[in-house]
């Protein structure tokens, strides 16, 4: 059995040949198989991380029709930078080297792709539950962690990280500084995940059986200094179990992690001149309505960008970048059932 941790991204070499790095798991009662187990699905996770960045899409399916043969061919190498072993499970950081000019000719990109170059940030994630004063983050009872691994790494697409919170990790932070750590002190931790910000997100659950709002403190961390943001997610009924309301909490920081990785740069910006550019404004109760949305956006066949670099409750604006004309994306939106309401300044999209 084996899983993924969390993967990063580093710089390409040169122009075909990528080094990208997965923390992965492998369990086995034999460590060597386990490590091998790690090995074999980091080179795979490899490869469908760089064919996200070239924008492969339907990435997981086309990738699942390349022969044996064909993944040895781009994949050119591999270094364990470290393991660590802890009862049957083994962790192990490898980074591997792979050549992407027979990925594009098996699946039919062209040889330079003019996109290619814009890809997420990673943003390096950790939830920290307080419980009465306090603060719970690698401790086993903070529940915050398995379904934030879990929902961060699905949505994030590999960008948002969840660190694994081995004994590197443990000097660099712990219950004791995680409410007042500085991206300094985390820097070196966050170069190692191949993360560019930390976000710390600080969650205080309302009370089951009364309509108070869970309260969520954003720390953002970055190399500018810290920014603070706060965002409160009200249960849909006030007898909502303390489960149901970390659930919600979860949800909303795994969309927050989320549209933080795919922010985009001045640079990035420029690159992508040629598409139509749309402001957009989200109209929102839940953030799962929200991520419903976002998700709607994204399944567009002319999709380049979202740029959200804002958080806000139940309002998100930003600009949307795609290719094609505006009734063809509002004929695509209608189908996922979103209402779209031209404004001064763009769209205002809702469900409602």
């Amino acid at each position: 059995m084996i899983f993924m941790l969390a993967c990063f991204v580093s710089t390409p070499v040169h122009a075909a040949l990528h080094e990208i790095r997965v923390i992965g798991v492998g369990i086995s009662n034999l460590r060597s198989d386990a490590e091998e187990k790690a090995v074999e699905y980091a080179k795979k996770r490899a490869l469908y991380m760089l064919a996200r960045k070239l924008n492969v899409p339907q990435a997981t399916e086309q990738l699942g029709k390349l022969k044996p043969d064909e993944i040895k061919e781009m994949i050119r190498g591999y270094t364990i930078v470290r393991t660590q072993r802890k009862d049957e499970v083994t962790y192990a950081e490898v980074k591997v080297s792979i050549v992407d000019t027979p990925l594009r000719r098996l699946l039919g990109l062209p040889d330079e792709d003019a996109h290619a170059t814009l890809r997420r940030r990673g943003v390096l994630m950790l939830g920290v539950f307080m419980d009465g004063d306090r603060p719970l983050l690698w401790e086993k009872r903070n529940p915050l962690t398995e379904p934030l691994k879990s929902l961060g790494l699905k949505m994030g697409k590999g960008s948002v990280i969840m660190p694994v919170g081995d004994p590197e990790d443990l000097r660099v932070v712990d219950y004791n500084n995680i409410l007042t750590i500085e991206f300094e002190e985390m820097k070196a931790m966050v170069e190692r995940y191949g993360a560019k910000e930390v976000l710390i997100a600080i969650v205080t659950t309302g009370l089951e059986g009364t309509e108070d709002p869970s309260d969520i403190l954003m720390r953002r961390l970055t190399h500018k200094g810290v920014k603070l943001e706060r965002l409160t997610v009200k249960p849909l009924k006030a007898i909502d179990k303390e489960e149901k309301r970390i659930n919600d909490a979860v949800y909303a920081i795994s969309q927050v992690a989320t549209d933080l990785a795919s922010s985009i740069s001045i640079e990035e910006r420029q690159a992508l001149e040629s598409a139509t550019k749309m402001p957009v404004t989200f109209s929102f109760i839940t953030m799962r309505e929200y991520g419903e949305m976002q998700e709607a956006v994204r399944a567009y066949p002319g999709f380049r960008q979202l740029d959200l670099p804002s958080i806000n409750l139940h309002l998100v604006q930003g600009e949307l970048y795609f290719d094609g004309d505006e009734k063809k994306l509002r004929e695509h939106l209608k189908k996922y059932a979103i209402f779209v309401r031209p404004t001064a300044d763009g769209w205002v999209l809702s469900l409602r």
